[in-house]
């Protein structure tokens, strides 16, 4: 995508200067999957006809993950192709425009999302530096795009940190980026100390931890719930489902696993116990 706006910079500058840029992935792929069918002359372009904002949204899903280039929607959008659907040259081509400024506008979403996650953490940052907290633990992440606002933060107040991320499955935080590629995004940060999961059902803490284990060679974290289940609908808690099945029954029986996954700092985060930590602690002391 080509774009004149502030926040742009050529591809060849960009090349020049020895970045290594993420492109976004399959567009059409996406719109199916929300519901758009695409057995149309016009495949994609016709969500540009008939939903440009499921398309915008598209584009930002992808840079929310960590794309740096946005390709288009403009692949069948040719005059040729809108004309035999009734619609005119100019017309034509302002959708073909259209699918640039729907790129555009995704992207400057997204770093408008940027600026505010640092806003909205920056001022609790400094209260704590300035308060000579040891570490900042930068936890319960659901997002690639907020994990890079407190990277930014933490290289800025210059502060030792954790990363912590909350999941939707063993492989992928709760965005969907790969449990891969938040690993090379905090691994590359030498201020961040440790980087793994909490606030997760127990069983999804042992496949988190071999992602990460093969991503990284940074320290590993684990502090996962009590596992019960909490039901937002409620706001309630109670057993864990079918679907928790197949972990640990509880944090001291999952916890010498984690420790030969590598991890180095177990907890627990909601619904535990002082004697729930000390179980893990009588652990610790015996490995």
């Amino acid at each position: 995508m080509d774009s004149r706006s502030s926040h742009s910079t050529s591809l060849s500058r960009m090349l020049d200067s020895g970045a290594n840029l993420t492109v976004d992935g399959a567009l059409a792929t996406e719109l199916e999957a929300r519901g758009c069918d695409l057995d149309d002359p016009l495949w994609s372009a016709k969500v540009l006809l008939e939903q440009p904002q499921l398309i915008k949204q598209v584009h930002r899903d992808y840079f929310d993950v960590g794309a740096a280039v946005a390709i288009t929607s403009s692949y069948q959008a040719l005059p040729q192709g809108f004309a035999r659907c009734g619609i005119a040259e100019a017309e034509a081509l302002e959708l073909v425009a259209l699918s640039v400024r729907l790129a555009d506008e995704a992207r400057g979403e997204y770093f408008l999302a940027q600026r505010e996650f640092k806003e909205f953490h920056r001022p609790r940052i400094r209260a704590l530096v300035e308060a000579a907290a040891d570490l900042l633990a930068c936890e319960t992440l659901p997002s690639f795009a907020e994990a890079e606002a407190l990277l930014a933060l933490v290289e800025e107040f210059d502060v030792e940190s954790w990363f912590s991320f909350t999941l939707r499955d063993g492989g992928h935080i709760s965005d969907g980026t790969p449990l891969a590629e938040v690993a090379a995004l905090c691994g590359a940060q030498p201020r961040v100390a440790a980087i793994g999961v909490n606030c997760v059902p127990l069983n999804l803490v042992s496949p988190a931890l071999e992602a990460l284990r093969n991503a990284t060679d940074k320290p590993l974290l684990a502090y996962p719930n009590s596992g019960e289940s909490y039901d937002a609908v409620t706001k309630t808690w109670g057993p864990c489902p079918g679907a928790c099945a197949g972990g640990p029954s509880s944090l001291a029986e999952g916890a010498g696993t984690w420790r030969d996954l590598g991890a180095r700092l177990i907890g627990e985060c909601c619904r535990t116990t002082p004697r729930d930590i000390a179980a893990v602690a009588r652990l610790s002391m015996k490995r």
